[in-house]
């Protein structure tokens, strides 16, 4: 059986929307309490927005359908070639990527941490693409975490004159 894909889960992000997307996050955060969903306002977000998302966690359904895109940024949409709102990650993905998104997602909610993962685009066919994904959780009211604010920056490959990519 072959391996999952080769992604690093480093501890902070590296691009620098994805840092600042930390930071407000992180100011958001009350003693040792998450942001809720009304502690973020978009307008605030304008640095990321087309590559932002927001996931809906039910953590009544089984675990391929517990996480629901609710918002999939305009520069998601245009990566995938679909806008995926409403879509799970079975719905987006390969099972063995979507099944690791799952998992990834499911450590976010049960220790209520950030967590981000980069690598190569292989989910999409797109290893010539890499990619950067920070994933944040928010609470309700009740401090029960049921929605993830996350972000997903791409780099493409850089073309240098008289070199072939």
């Amino acid at each position: 059986m072959e391996g999952p894909p080769d992604y690093v889960l480093p501890s902070e992000p590296a691009a620098e929307p994805l840092r600042r997307l930390l930071e407000y996050w992180k100011a958001k955060c009350v003693g040792r309490n998450l942001p809720r969903r009304q502690d973020i306002d978009p307008a605030d977000l304008s640095f990321v927005l087309a590559n932002l998302f927001l996931m809906d966690i039910n953590l009544a359904e089984v675990p391929r359908n517990r996480f629901r895109f609710r918002l999939f940024g305009t520069e998601l949409a245009r990566i995938h070639g679909r806008d995926l709102t409403g879509k799970t990650f079975h719905d987006a993905m390969d099972h063995e990527p979507a099944d690791g998104s799952v998992r990834h997602a499911t450590r976010l909610v049960n220790e209520r941490i950030p967590l981000f993962v980069g690598g190569r685009v292989l989910y999409l066919k797109k290893d010539w693409l890499a990619f950067e994904n920070c994933m944040l959780p928010l609470q309700n009211d009740a401090g029960e975490v049921t929605m993830i604010l996350g972000a997903t920056i791409y780099t493409y490959p850089s073309t240098k004159s008289g070199s072939a990519t």
